[in-house]
């Protein structure tokens, strides 16, 4: 690689900006035909931990939907990038650190060009064990030490396996974006002089609590396409939280319907944006599957 200078981040943004451009001269969908030596490859590790292993809040007891760890790889000739989407509430401190290095050393890039992302579910793991209890400490594992090293393994051989190729040529860059209603809303809620009034989270809420208007939000769903492999951009707080069951919450149930009804070969992946005051509160109206799947739905890919 001849330079490693080009942060991933940014990278993303001039791909994206490249191709709003484009859209700014139709109508919502951009497509730019061959890409400069742009190529991709992807993959996608399941990483769903066994029954009885720490989640974020209680033990698995159960496991209601698979969680991944999904990426892809792109190079244009003179820089290399990965951004990888994970289906954590988090990674922090030194194994974000670790993360990054082991992904750029597979990927044969540098840690600066790895955009290394949780999605935030909340029945999910919290992938730090330097924060489990030192020899001699009482106290919760909170993570399985063996799951974090054969989890971490496994995502390391795929992305080695990945970008050994072949790798895929991007014949067509596209956008899209729609907007989506009835899914996200304020989680701080700001009473007519300005002052917090109450909290809205994410499971069931009080009537009362509903009843308070969405608020500020962006509700713009926004996509990336690379040819037949798709990235999905959102920017929804992804928090229902059943407890004591493993999960990939309302952005797994999205993507696993978009693999159950569509007849594409893309692969899809989700990354969420700033979500500290977003809420599916307003609209989980019974906290239970069936709302988490009707969320689902309405958090799904715009088509181009």
């Amino acid at each position: 690689m001849a330079n490693h200078s080009l942060q991933p981040i940014v990278f993303l943004k001039l791909v994206a900006m490249g191709a709003i451009v484009l859209a700014s001269l139709g109508h919502g969908a951009a497509i730019a035909e061959n890409p400069p030596q742009l190529k991709i490859v992807t993959f996608q590790v399941d990483v769903t931990p066994p029954i009885g292993d720490p989640l974020a809040y209680d033990p698995n007891e159960k496991i209601d939907t698979p969680i991944y760890v999904s990426g892809v790889a792109l190079d244009d000739g003179k820089t290399r990038a990965v951004w990888v989407s994970c289906d954590y509430i988090y990674i922090c401190g030194e194994s974000y650190l670790m993360w990054t290095e082991v992904i750029a050393q597979q990927a044969g890039t540098v840690a600066e060009n790895v955009f290394l992302h949780s999605v935030h579910q909340h029945d999910s793991i919290r992938w730090a064990p330097e924060y489990n209890p030192k020899p001699g400490e009482d106290g919760p594992l909170v993570v399985n030490p063996e799951y974090c090293e054969k989890s971490l393994n496994d995502v390391s051989d795929a992305i080695a396996k990945a970008v050994s190729g072949p790798w895929q040529s991007v014949g067509k860059l596209l956008t899209g974006e729609t907007r989506v209603g009835g899914l996200a809303a304020n989680r701080r809620l700001v009473d007519e002089n300005g002052q917090f009034a109450q909290t809205r989270y994410s499971g069931k809420n009080t009537p009362e609590l509903q009843a308070w208007p969405v608020g500020k939000i962006d509700p713009i769903l926004r996509t990336v396409c690379f040819e037949d492999n798709e990235l999905l951009l959102s920017i929804f707080m992804p928090r229902i939280r059943w407890r004591r069951m493993v999960g990939a919450d309302v952005p797994g149930r999205a993507l696993r319907h978009v693999r159950e009804n569509d007849n594409s070969v893309a692969m899809n992946i989700y990354f969420t944006g700033c979500g500290g005051d977003i809420t599916f509160g307003k609209y989980n109206l019974t906290g239970d599957a069936q709302s988490i799947e009707q969320l689902g739905k309405r958090l799904l890919p715009c088509k181009n």
